[in-house]
């Protein structure tokens, strides 16, 4: 992801600053954003508290369509 991220960099400063240079970066921004998000994110959280006397746990599941 770095690696696509500076090479996204290096292509806009080598870019002439115009107009279709500006829609170009545009969409060169989109498709790296398209190919780096999904559809939908899942994630899981987990917390744990442990005391001398008690302990617990919690896991949260949550998901984006």
């Amino acid at each position: 992801m770095i690696k696509q991220l500076f090479i996204l960099f290096l292509i806009l400063l080598s870019s002439p600053i115009n107009a279709f240079a500006d829609a170009q970066a545009t969409a060169l921004i989109q498709r790296v954003q398209d190919l780096l998000r999904s559809d939908t994110n899942i994630s899981t959280y987990q917390i744990k508290i442990i005391k001398e006397d008690w302990q617990r746990e919690m896991t949260i599941k949550a998901w984006d369509d």
